[in-house]
């Protein structure tokens, strides 16, 4: 069985189950299946569950079984707002329709501290099974699991701030049952600037970008949102080609907040990441020299 042991030591371990959490393995999502489901209803059904199960489907990594995850923190959903969060029991089995089940097709973003897995989270309803792209964040080491706890606090300010506007729908903190590893649930943003260079220059590694006014003016709005947030103001503080995505539905969303910045002085300038977008408008984004000054 497909395990992530990462060894790092977490202020509270879930001891296993007394036994396996019953489940069958689904079929891989079609298709046909996502676009049928929509993402609203989705987002509010899976904000409902407690139980995330994990599979690898991909290269030379194919569960036997899933990975049993429970959740530890509530959705961004509006909903989970007007709930009381209570923690689910983990000695117990837990009915094919109270579980998410993310299977991972692809590993996009391995670091020390974080792997990022790209696949899709499906869900059983009464009418019907429901499916959607999404991204498990996986902390492989203590500074990870602190990064992903405060990019979790910065979408929920956003969420609680009703910014929603260019933010990916949050589902979730989770906690792997047996090994205490911590992962982080969220929507898929669809392809990211970089990526789309790559294939629009037809070269694997760009340094230089530039959006057009239009694009421009689209991720301006985001940038503000954030930045204005009515709890707290948020800064990106690492506004890049590879943390701004579009989707098939021409949708722009800026994502990655484990560097980001919660401001509550109302005195603090807060005007760098607008700089960032203006430098990829006017074409003097240079990603080696971002990367220098990172």
């Amino acid at each position: 069985m497909d395990r992530f042991i990462l060894g790092y030591t977490l202020p509270f371990v879930i001891a296993p189950p007394a036994h396996r959490i019953s489940y069958e393995a689904q079929p891989e999502a079609h298709e046909e299946i996502q676009m049928q489901t929509q993402p609203d209803e989705f987002n509010q059904e899976i904000s409902k569950l407690n139980i995330l199960l994990v599979s690898l489907s991909f290269a030379c990594y194919q569960s036997e079984a899933p990975s049993a995850f429970i959740r530890e923190a509530l959705s961004c959903h509006p909903d989970s707002s007007e709930r009381a969060f209570i923690k689910p029991k983990h000695n117990t089995s837990y009915p094919r329709s109270e579980c998410i089940h993310f299977v991972a097709r692809s590993d996009i973003g391995t670091s020390e501290k974080v792997a990022v897995y790209r696949g899709y989270a499906t869900v059983q309803t009464p009418s019907g099974e429901m499916c959607q792209p999404a991204i498990l964040k996986v902390a492989k080491t203590a500074v990870g699991y602190k990064r992903l706890l405060h990019e979790y606090e910065a979408y929920k300010i956003l969420s609680s701030s009703d910014v929603t506007h260019g933010i990916l729908m949050v589902h979730g903190m989770f906690q792997d049952i047996e090994t205490g590893v911590c992962g982080l649930l969220m929507q898929d943003g669809g392809t990211t600037l970089f990526e789309r260079e790559q294939i629009r220059l037809g070269i694997s590694s760009p340094t230089k970008f530039r959006i057009s006014a239009a694009e421009y003016e689209q991720l301006k709005v985001i940038v503000r949102g954030i930045n204005s947030a009515r709890v707290a103001r948020i800064r990106h503080n690492d506004i890049k080609p590879d943390n701004i995505c579009i989707d098939a539905q021409g949708d722009w969303f800026l994502i990655d907040f484990d560097m980001s910045r919660i401001v509550s002085d109302p005195e603090e300038g807060i005007s760098d990441d607008m700089k960032k977008i203006e430098t990829l408008r006017d074409g003097t984004f240079d990603l080696d020299t971002y990367c220098c000054q990172g």
